[in-house]
């Protein structure tokens, strides 16, 4: 299974420094992914052919800048702070994407809560309080699959619950979910940047968007909504296998989803033992997935 999220770590830190010596030794890191976990563009490519890849990508991403040549980037791996880039010399933040089939964000608990109107602590018990019970049932051998299922099933009710009571079908996206739709379509998708922005009539310079190619290194993308778009609620609730809220531009005809996720297993400190991610035991949080 392709691993997007490791193909891109490993990718923006060739754009850290420069010198041909640093893509030479991220390409060779890119060779070093199992083929099966590669993104479907870098599968079956050697070291050499990643390596002019990068080049090419380096190349791309310092044209979107006023001086090219001079460009310096910066980043963090922690995700609730940091973008994929920043360029030191303008301050501008750069969002990098592995294609446009990729989730457009990953936000906490409680940012979807204030987005959506909803009760922070009813959130956090159905989505933080849920999965420890689900965790500490397997850990101590006293929960069937079956009993994780049925209740990985009820959380998918509580949830699609708060949502419905939160915002419901032909309701119009006002005041902070309008902004946090509008922010994270552009590339804001930390919780501080969002929550500071919000009733701001002129925000710091929005994010470049860009989108690896394998012929031209990288390309800008766009989802934004326009800016006469009005955001209406056509679906909030239960689906047949999850809880989520979809919202559409008027104009634009874009849309947003807002969903649970549970994406990492949980290992047990004393212990060892591993309980996989299928059984939604760790790191919840809400994925966005704008079209």
């Amino acid at each position: 299974m392709p691993d997007f999220d490791e193909f891109e770590r490993t990718v923006r830190t060739a754009f850290i420094g420069k010198g041909t010596a640093k893509l030479s030794a991220v390409a060779l890191e890119l060779s070093r992914i199992p083929d099966e976990n590669r993104i479907k563009m870098a599968k079956n490519k050697s070291s050499s052919e990643l390596l002019a890849f990068l080049k090419r990508a380096d190349v791309a991403l310092r044209l979107n800048f006023k001086n090219p040549e001079v460009a310096e980037f910066t980043t963090s791996d922690d995700n609730r702070v940091g973008k994929d880039l920043v360029e030191i010399n303008s301050g501008r933040d750069v969002e990098l994407k592995s294609g446009d089939a990729m989730t457009d964000g990953n936000c906490g608990v409680k940012l979807i809560a204030w987005a959506i109107g909803c009760s922070e602590n009813s959130l956090v018990d159905v989505m933080n309080r849920r999965a420890e019970q689900r965790r500490n049932g397997i850990l101590f051998d006293s929960w069937t699959p079956q009993v994780v299922q049925k209740h990985k099933n009820e959380t998918m009710n509580l949830l699609a619950y708060l949502f419905s009571e939160s915002i419901s079908v032909g309701q119009k996206a006002l005041g902070k979910l309008d902004h946090f739709c509008r922010s994270v379509a552009i590339g804001r998708t930390k919780e501080t940047e969002i929550k500071t922005t919000f009733g701001q009539v002129k925000g710091k310079e929005k994010p470049l968007m860009l989108k690896f190619d394998w012929d031209l290194g990288v390309t800008v993308y766009d989802k934004a909504f326009t800016e006469n778009d009005v955001i209406t609620c056509v679906e909030s609730g239960r689906t047949s296998d999850r809880a989520q809220i979809k919202l559409v531009g008027s104009v634009s005809s874009r849309s947003m989803r807002i969903y649970p996720n549970f994406k990492n297993s949980y290992t047990d400190p004393k212990t060892g033992r591993k309980i996989a991610a299928e059984n939604w035991v760790q790191t919840p949080c809400f994925q966005i997935w704008v079209k």
